[in-house]
């Protein structure tokens, strides 16, 4: 899967440098001749996972996990079989499938929480753009 992850690794190496930073996430997706690359990310993330989360998601191709927090309800897909959506599967038949997304999506949040954050830095915001994001549901 590709994700914006992606993204920065694909504009440095465009740019000609060699060397990602150490704690880049994403991978470059041409190679070194601005071919394509395989596509061979495990998994894709999505979801607000520093500071305050809420709601976080991983996936593959076959599967989608999403977690919410506090509650620590989840919601459990089988993308082949429910691409929309539509049949919860967590708690259920696919426990080891749930038990290794839930397990790898655990230990990306409490490493991108120990990683210094632009988010953690107090960054100047006017009053105007706070209020989005409250009523986003990104802060409270």
């Amino acid at each position: 899967m590709t994700g914006l992850l992606d993204v920065m690794p694909t504009i440095l190496q465009l740019a000609g440098v060699d060397v990602l930073p150490q704690n880049a996430e994403g991978r470059p997706l041409l190679d070194s001749n601005g071919r394509k690359t395989k596509d061979t990310a495990d998994w894709s993330y999505s979801g607000a996972v520093t500071i305050d989360p809420r709601m976080v998601s991983i996936q593959n191709r076959d599967h989608k996990l999403i977690w919410e927090f506090p509650t620590g309800n989840k919601w459990l897909f089988d993308l082949r079989n429910d691409p929309d959506e539509q049949r919860n599967l967590a708690s259920g038949a696919l426990a080891a499938v749930e038990e290794k997304m839930t397990r790898v999506l655990s230990d990306r949040t409490r490493r991108l929480n120990a990683e210094p954050s632009l988010l953690r830095r107090g960054a100047e915001v006017d009053s105007k753009a706070l209020e989005r994001l409250r009523s986003l549901g990104y802060i409270n």
